[in-house]
């Protein structure tokens, strides 16, 4: 997978928000070489898996059904 995922479910992000989102698996590679932040195996399927892991739940947070919900409101 490539970044296109995240955009594809993000459409609505900044350039600048664009442009992070692309220098994250250089800087992963970058740092996992040093200290193994996370499964060298993993790194082909980088943005399938951490970013994107990363940032749904705020996209579910931030979902109009859940402000709704009573236990989710402002009181």
């Amino acid at each position: 997978m490539s970044i296109d995922l995240i955009f594809s479910h993000f459409p609505s992000l900044t350039d600048t928000q664009r442009d992070q989102f692309m220098q994250l698996q250089e800087l992963y590679a970058h740092w996992n070489a040093q200290i193994n932040v996370i499964s060298r195996k993993d790194m082909e399927q980088f943005y399938n898996g951490y970013p994107l892991r990363s940032v749904l739940p705020g996209v579910v947070v931030n979902s109009p059904l859940l402000q709704t919900h009573t236990l989710f409101c402002n009181n």
